[in-house]
């Protein structure tokens, strides 16, 4: 009986295992529909209301690391509105349409907005991966936040399958 309660232990663990490793993959249409670009564009897009929430809420500390000040954040209705309405704005546009400089900034901006709006949404929680977007998916990133050019994506599609992918830049994330 004991063998049995153990093989079906494994087997489970081993499944849920296989489940979390196909549900990481971005689907495969995500992949090619970012990789386009519009390098003849001079359009810029405005992120005059991050950097302005950058401005109030990052901290310079000694240690070089600088700190977010969450707590200041929620706090203020105002600029919780201003980060909701500026991530809205992002959703409008196609980053395709934009040369590969100018969709850099915005993707970047976009997984950073995002992440901190999550957190500001949760606060107080001591880390991001105190945040749950599935039983046993530590962390939000799984969670589909947002809608750009009908594709649903969420923070690690940006990160993972966005980001890095086109750009190959370790210092982006």
């Amino acid at each position: 009986m004991t063998s049995r309660l153990a093989v079906r232990l494994v087997s489970t663990l081993a499944l849920s295992a296989c489940a979390i490793v196909v549900h990481a993959a971005a689907p495969p249409e995500l992949i090619p529909m970012w990789n386009a670009s519009d390098e003849s564009s001079t359009a810029t897009i405005d992120h005059g209301p991050w950097q302005e929430i950058l401005d109030a809420y990052l901290k310079e500390h000694p240690s070089g690391i600088n700190r977010f000040d969450y707590a200041a954040l929620k706090a203020n209705s105002d600029h919780r509105r201003k980060l909701t309405s500026y991530l809205m704005g992002l959703t409008q546009l196609d980053p395709r349409t934009h040369s590969r400089d100018e969709q850099k900034a915005y993707w970047i901006n976009l997984y950073n907005g995002l992440t901190v709006h999550v957190i500001v949404g949760r606060y107080p929680v001591d880390s991001i991966r105190d945040i749950k977007s599935g039983l046993l998916t530590p962390g939000p990133w799984e969670m589909e936040l947002i809608t750009i050019q009908g594709q649903k994506l969420t923070i690690d599609n940006i990160e993972n399958f966005i980001l890095r992918m086109f750009w190959k830049d370790p210092g982006i994330i």
